[in-house]
């Protein structure tokens, strides 16, 4: 288990692994009601087929077990990646299972800190704490759930600390992982030179899982069209066998072009940390140019979904306050990813600007 001396310091409740189960027992309530409809209606058309009754009842339950036994183990394994950790510029939060999300926010940027509970938290006497800036994702990622009263009431009481007086600027941790190229040189607003897609371009592998993504939702679509013709269609004939042949070749046709277009996509992609601001270009059909200066930044999220956790792919999520959302430096080795991050970090934190969060 990967454990801050922050996160030992305002350690998660043991119950919180509870709470996440009472959610699961309720839906998997609500998953037995509906196969035991199911089941009632098979049991209906058996008759007094008693062997079908007992084999029918026996389902119900063992899916209700094996549903919840799945729950525990996902719930275990995500407190056990659970994650949080701060320093003198920012806290990181980082969560997630199969997919993995890890925000890193900065004081100065904290627009709203506060404590909630809702009733199943107040019965076991569990406090979320949650730090948000002027983004959405802070909003959403950005909170430390699952503390007793004291807990909370210290975490609060560290971060209103952290944003009245701030320190003089400090190396984020996840700066610690720059190469020695980096490590050597001053990163700052003055020094960013180097950074861009040049020199950390798009993975060769990221356009393989993109497409896997891409292709492979709509070819869960197409899969339940072909089974309600198929319902529906009982007799093969010519004219169903061309209907079939037409959706195949149709799917084709798409998945070969949607991979042509991020092929292009990927080749046009560009990025890079100017004296002022990172600069993005991005587009096939259309461009667009987007400036991010570094002051206006909230927070950084290094993200990874299922395939790019497989694939040892990840995600950097620049955030400001306008309505454009954010800008995202995609795929990256993980190594590269936190290196990206810790020099936007050591950036921002070098160009803030006289409006803080509070």
């Amino acid at each position: 288990m990967n454990t801050s001396s922050f996160q030992k310091q305002y350690p998660l409740r043991s119950s919180k692994i509870i709470k996440k189960m009472i959610g699961s027992v309720f839906s998997g309530l609500i998953l037995t009601v509906v196969a035991s409809i199911g089941g009632l209606v098979i049991i209906l058309n058996a008759g007094r087929e008693e062997h079908i009754h007992g084999f029918v009842i026996g389902a119900v339950v063992a899916l209700l077990l094996i549903y919840l036994s799945c729950a525990y183990l996902y719930w275990k394994a995500y407190i056990k990646s659970y994650f949080y950790d701060a320093n003198d510029n920012f806290i990181t939060i980082r969560k997630g299972v199969f997919s993995s999300a890890e925000i890193h926010v900065q004081y100065s940027k904290i627009q709203d800190v506060y404590v909630d509970q809702d009733v199943v938290d107040r019965i076991m006497g569990l406090y979320d704490v949650h730090i948000a800036s002027a983004t959405m994702s802070s909003s959403i990622e950005a909170h430390i759930d699952g503390v007793d009263y004291k807990t909370a009431e210290l975490l609060k009481e560290y971060i209103f600390s952290k944003i009245k007086n701030p320190q003089n600027p400090v190396t984020h941790g996840h700066v610690a992982a720059l190469d020695k190229k980096h490590s050597e040189k001053e990163v700052s607003w003055k020094s960013a030179d180097g950074i861009s897609s040049k020199e950390y371009p798009i993975e060769s592998k990221w356009l393989f899982v993109a497409s896997v993504v891409s292709a492979g939702r709509t070819l869960i679509s197409l899969v339940i069209v072909a089974l309600i013709l198929a319902v529906k269609v009982r007799n093969i004939s010519l004219h169903s066998i061309g209907i079939f042949a037409f959706l195949i070749g149709t799917y084709l046709v798409w998945a070969i072009s949607k991979i042509a277009i991020l092929m292009i996509w990927r080749k046009n992609y560009y990025f890079e940390f100017t004296e002022d601001y990172i600069l993005m270009k991005t587009g096939v059909f259309t461009r667009s140019e987007t400036h991010v200066p570094y002051r206006t930044i909230q927070n950084t999220t290094i993200s990874q979904n299922f395939l790019d956790r497989l694939f040892g792919l990840a995600g950097v999520s620049v955030e400001n306050a306008s309505s454009g959302g954010a800008t995202f430096i995609v795929g990256q080795s993980v190594k590269n990813a936190e290196l990206i991050n810790g020099i936007v970090g050591k950036i921002i934190i070098n160009n803030k600007d006289a409006s803080t969060g509070l």
